[in-house]
């Protein structure tokens, strides 16, 4: 056994001593077969595995076969590329070129038709109608009976428009008599009239009722002395319109609410009194 050997026999001795670990053989055959079962050192120590490294790895060498946009001018990048998707991986080609040579196919521009201009005759003059409906006709001359085709067809223009240039005197009164008649016998007209001539008495009502409150405050005011500077010579010059009199008026309101309301609390008592005493 060499030297070299035996040096390293005692120096692995030394360090199991001190590990406390005894040798079961011989020690040149514990030595031995630690030093066999030792990697050789010029063996390399096999790479632990990183999945992510070889992900990247992967990713990285797939980009290699993806096109890269050729930019001839800064000023020409495309900022809406086009992707695609494949089941090899995304790829992105510069549109820029496409769409400066695409002509777009706008739809037609919806016309809006104009108006045909007005155009009006003298109202002096007088018209000659050719082929004019029969059924048309019809309707007028049965609501203007007795009437030529020309003055039933007036009359009945006439009458829901309410243009009588034109037309002569008596035509002008028969249309207006037609119309007052028809006016009586229809129910909603009749009803709008009566309406009418309910709110206007509601008005005139609401007016008298005031001038009585007026009248009344007044009276309060001056029973109790709050009246000054005398009367008046001519009753033309009375004014009701103080604030004296309006304050009466408005504490007679507040009282009379008052009272309405004590009223309805005192029947309501005697409502309750009635329904559970007697039980």
């Amino acid at each position: 056994m060499s030297t070299s050997m035996q040096n390293r026999i005692s120096a692995l001795r030394n360090e199991f001593e001190k590990k406390g670990i005894k040798p079961t053989g011989s020690e040149e055959e514990s030595v031995q077969e630690k030093l066999s079962e030792e990697a050789p050192l010029n063996k390399e120590k096999p790479e632990e595995s990183n999945d992510a490294e070889d992900f990247t790895a992967v990713v990285m060498a797939d980009s290699g076969n993806r096109p890269v946009p050729y930019i001839e001018d800064a000023e020409k990048v495309d900022t809406e590329a086009d992707v695609e998707f494949d089941l090899s991986g995304a790829y992105t080609s510069s549109n820029y070129a496409a769409k400066a040579s695409e002509t777009v196919d706008m739809p037609p521009r919806r016309e809006i038709a104009e108006e045909p201009e007005v155009v009006l005759k003298d109202p002096e003059s007088t018209s000659y109608i050719r082929e004019f409906p029969t059924a048309l006709l019809n309707v007028a001359m049965a609501m203007f009976p007795g009437k030529s085709q020309t003055k039933a067809l007036s009359c009945y223009i006439a009458y829901y428009s309410g243009v009588t240039q034109g037309l002569s005197d008596d035509l002008i009164d028969y249309v207006e008599a037609k119309k007052r008649k028809d006016d009586k016998n229809d129910p909603l007209k009749v009803l709008t009239s009566q309406v009418g001539a309910l709110t206007a008495k509601m008005k005139q009502l609401e007016l008298n009722i005031l001038a009585v409150e007026l009248g009344t405050a007044s009276l309060i005011h001056d029973k109790f002395g709050y009246a000054q500077g005398g009367y008046p010579k001519n009753a033309s010059e009375l004014d009701f319109n103080k604030v004296g009199v309006l304050t009466v008026k408005d504490r007679l309101e507040h009282s009379g609410k008052a009272v309405k309301m004590d009223a309805a609390a005192k029947k309501g008592r005697e409502i309750y009194h009635s329904k559970y005493s007697a039980k």
